[in-house]
C-alpha cells in the first residue's frame, strides 16, 4: 500500500498563463468541475487536461484524485446537450493501462476516488485495485530480480 502524502506541504504548480502549469516539484492532481480542490492541489476540469499533465510530468505527480461526472456538455446545432462522452475513468483506464505496460512513470502512488455517482467510483476504484495489482506483480518481480543477482554474485 503506498504512504499517504501530505499535499498540504508539497510545492505547488504555477499556472504560468499558458495552457500548461509551471512545475517546482511535486504535484497532487485534482479532477473536477465542479468543487474547489484541497489545499495543495492542482485542479483540472478535463480529462485531456488530467492526462496532459501526467504525461509532462512523470514521476512527479504524487496523489491523484479523480471524480467521474464532469459536467461538460456536448451540445449540438439543435440545442440537445448531453454529458461530455470522457469521465474520470477514462483517466483511470488510462492509468491501468499504463501500469499493465511498466510504465510506472505516469502513474502517482496514491489514487483517490471523490466521486458521488456510486456507479462511476466504483468502476474507477476497480481499475485502481487493478493498477495496485499490476504495481504488486511488478515490485514482486523486482524483489526476486533483486534476490537472484545477490544469489549470483554470492556463486
Amino acid at each position: 500500500m503506498a504512504m499517504p502524502v501530505d499535499c498540504k506541504s508539497t510545492t505547488h504548480v504555477e499556472n504560468t498563463g499558458g495552457s500548461s502549469p509551471s512545475l517546482s516539484t511535486k504535484i497532487c492532481l485534482y479532477l473536477d468541475d465542479e468543487r474547489v480542490e484541497p489545499i495543495g492541489f492542482l485542479r483540472v476540469t478535463t480529462v485531456e487536461n488530467c492526462i496532459e499533465i501526467l504525461e509532462k510530468y512523470p514521476n512527479e505527480i504524487v496523489t491523484l484524485s479523480l471524480d467521474h461526472d464532469l459536467d461538460t456538455h456536448v451540445c449540438t446545432r439543435n440545442g440537445y446537450c448531453e454529458p461530455a462522452p470522457l469521465t474520470g475513468y477514462d483517466v483511470a483506464k488510462w492509468l491501468e493501462e499504463k501500469a499493465f505496460e511498466g510504465k510506472w512513470e505516469f502513474v502517482p502512488k496514491v489514487l483517490r476516488c471523490h466521486s458521488d455517482n456510486p456507479d462511476g467510483r466504483k468502476r474507477i476504484i476497480q481499475a485502481f485495485e487493478s493498477i495496485e495489482k499490476f504495481r504488486k506483480e511488478y515490485e514482486e518481480k523486482l524483489f526476486i530480480e533483486s534476490c537472484e543477482a545477490t544469489f549470483q554474485r554470492r556463486s
